[in-house]
């Protein structure tokens, strides 16, 4: 039998590292259920989409995962962006104005709608909010429709218009000041936190 020679040989094995090292698939973008903007590749005119019969979203018959972008008529401005993933809307979609600056932000999982304002941060009532320890935290992380929570959150006195508390949120940990108000409106002390640690309470006499 007639033997390879070394320098072919070499030449297989480089050949095989090379190809080891190519990506294999669009996956490497989501994970976990969410898409990360710096990685995502494909994207695409939204006029060039279609949602076949059972509502899912295809692109030339496959099904679409990525971003796709509309502009203000005969313009090259950004009007809307959209994220999908496996065919339904999953992440963001954003509205522009003529500037850039952002109308409306709504929030998509799977498809279905989470939250819908006039860009980010959101408020929020407190009770609507879900507390949870997650692997990697040391603070408790603060979810709004299972999202983590950017804004501020407020509570009021039973049967009452009146606040009691205020607390901002930054990416699901308590971030910034939490006020607590008497029944008739004054602020009765303030709590600091950083990353979800309180580091100063601040007395209304102390301000």
């Amino acid at each position: 039998m007639r033997q390879l020679s070394p320098l072919f040989l070499l030449f297989l094995l480089s050949l095989a590292f090379a190809c080891s090292g190519e990506k294999q698939d669009g996956s490497e973008f989501i994970e976990q259920g969410e898409m990360s903007s710096v990685d995502i590749q494909d994207t695409c005119s939204c006029d060039d989409l279609m949602e076949d019969e059972s509502g899912i979203t295809v692109l030339d018959t496959s099904v679409y995962t990525g971003v796709c972008q509309l502009n203000y008529p005969d313009s090259d401005i950004k009007y809307i962006t959209k994220d999908y993933m496996n065919g339904l809307l999953h992440g963001e979609v954003t509205y522009f104005d003529r500037s850039g600056k952002v109308l409306v932000e709504e929030i998509y999982v799977n498809g279905e709608k989470k939250r819908s304002g006039e860009g980010a941060p959101h408020n929020c009532d407190c009770s609507e909010l879900e507390q949870k320890m997650i692997v990697g935290e040391t603070q408790p992380v603060f979810l709004l429709d299972g999202m983590p929570f950017t804004g501020m959150c407020n509570e009021k006195y039973p049967n009452s218009d009146q606040t009691y508390i205020e607390i901002h949120y930054d990416n699901g940990l308590r971030n910034g000041f939490a006020t607590y108000f008497d029944a008739t409106g004054n602020s009765m002390f303030m709590e600091k936190y950083e990353d979800g640690v309180l580091v100063k309470t601040i007395n209304a006499a102390n301000k």
